[in-house]
């Protein structure tokens, strides 16, 4: 059966009809959405009458006077309906400020709200959401709560939407202590539905609602977190027993092993390195070699950080006959003194 195909009030009309003569007759009918749905109108009159000395013996169907269509006769009148059909996501976001620092973080509470609205012309059925919650690593999350259905503006169950209908949803997050060490979080949703006869043919993917940062549609909503930068440096020291006496001594190298990680939630650039190095009497000295970069954990250049990335430096002092006379040879393990300072740019 023809989806366009409606029942439509029928009317019955009387009247004498003289050889060869016409009658005309004239209606109307005000497309309904269920119309529309449906994708048009198939109509078709059917006329019966009497001759002399008999009842309803002559009849006919109308046709639909277009003889282009290879059915010249009783065809029924069709009204075709364009149909359309399309739907607009747009997620916004909302902190909740738990910690009351007046930096977004760790245990505060980023609020979704979510709308689809139906753009096209034709009712649409099994409306579904999928969302996507990542870390500024890309690592994935899930939402606390939701997505959930609150409320249609034309007052459509869960999952259906009439032409020009908005439904709204909303969820939320509790931002993870692991997921506010890195530099956002971000959201997006992918809507589905149906239109008549169709399965999920409907989609979108959801805007922020922004569109003075430039891109107009279906760009993830991110929440940013506070940048927070930390760094943590780490100094070891190994002797190296050059003339195999068992004791340090003139000739004998010091070598240093430096780390510096990123314990904060930024990238961090521009790192740099003021070694300070003195005998147990605060006397100056000067490092035989470094610090030199060594290697980063996440392959960044030298000076480059990374969220969680460690850059190892080396250094080396060897023991010399100027501090071997200021501070005895005995004296030496204790006496000598050494303090790094580093320095980092956002």
């Amino acid at each position: 059966m023809d989806r366009r195909s409606q029942d439509l009030p029928k009317v019955q009309l009387k009247g004498q009809l003289k050889v060869g003569e016409t009658a005309s007759y004239s209606a109307l009918y005000i497309i309904t959405q269920s119309a529309v749905d449906a994708g048009g109108l198939s109509n078709q009159a059917s006329a019966t009458a009497s001759s002399p000395g008999n009842s309803n013996d002559v009849s006919d169907l109308s046709d639909d006077g277009d003889d282009t269509d290879d059915n010249t006769t009783d065809d029924p009148t069709v009204t075709s309906i364009t149909v359309s059909s399309s739907i607009e996501v747009t997620k916004t976001a909302a902190i909740t400020d738990n910690g009351g620092d007046g930096n977004t973080g760790a245990g505060d509470i980023i609020n979704y709200t979510i709308t689809v609205e139906n753009k096209g012309n034709v009712t649409l059925s099994g409306l579904t959401l999928v969302d996507t919650l990542t870390d500024g690593s890309g690592g994935s999350l899930t939402l606390t709560n939701g997505p959930s259905f609150s409320s249609t503006t034309l007052g459509s169950s869960p999952g259906t939407l009439k032409p020009d209908e908005v439904a709204t949803y909303s969820g939320y997050y509790i931002i993870s202590a692991n997921a506010a060490l890195t530099s956002s979080i971000n959201n997006s949703v992918l809507a589905r539905a149906s239109s008549p006869g169709q399965t999920n043919n409907v989609t979108d993917t959801s805007d922020d609602g922004d569109d003075s940062d430039g891109n107009t549609e279906d760009d993830v909503t991110v929440v940013d977190i506070t940048p927070l930068p930390e760094i943590e440096t780490t100094k070891t020291a190994t002797t190296i027993d050059n003339n195999s006496n068992g004791i340090v001594d003139l000739g004998d190298t010091i070598v240093y092993t430096i780390t510096v990680e990123n314990k904060g939630n930024t990238s961090l650039s521009s790192l740099t390195l003021v070694d300070t190095l003195s005998d147990g009497r605060g006397g100056s000295l000067a490092l035989t070699s470094g610090p030199t970069f060594t290697s980063a954990s996440a392959g960044s250049s030298q000076g480059t950080l990374t969220l969680g990335e460690t850059a190892t430096y080396t250094a080396s002092y060897v023991v010399n006959v100027v501090l071997l006379r200021e501070q005895g040879l005995f004296q030496i393990r204790l006496l000598l003194r050494h303090h790094l300072q580093g320095t980092l740019m956002m």
